[in-house]
C-alpha cells in the first residue's frame, strides 16, 4: 500500500491533469468562438 504522502501526490497529479484537460477544452472552445466571430476559417 502506498503511504499517505504518496497518496497525496497521486491525488494532486490526478486533479492537476483533470484541470489541464478542462483548461485545454475551454481554450479550444474560446479559440473556435473567436474564429467564428472574426469569420476566419482554419
Amino acid at each position: 500500500m502506498p503511504s499517505k504522502k504518496e497518496w497525496k501526490l497521486v491525488l494532486l497529479t490526478l486533479s492537476e491533469d483533470h484541470l489541464k484537460e478542462e483548461i485545454k477544452q475551454k481554450g479550444v472552445h474560446q479559440h473556435h468562438v473567436k474564429e467564428l466571430k472574426s469569420g476566419n476559417k482554419v
